[in-house]
């Protein structure tokens, strides 16, 4: 791989990593929501005497 390659490459390794960081986000996004509501279910059913 020489200059040519790293011309035809450099773009689309970086094509990919945003289209891979757009992905993670959407990831997090969906663990963080998902275990945060699992998390307050939990805590729910633990102490009910404390729900408002």
């Amino acid at each position: 791989i020489g200059y040519a390659g790293g011309q035809v490459i450099a773009p689309w390794l970086h094509n990919l990593d945003q289209h891979l960081k757009h992905w993670v986000w959407l990831i997090l996004v969906v663990v963080l929501v998902v275990g945060v509501r699992w998390w307050l279910k939990r805590r729910g059913k633990k102490k009910p005497d404390h729900q408002a």
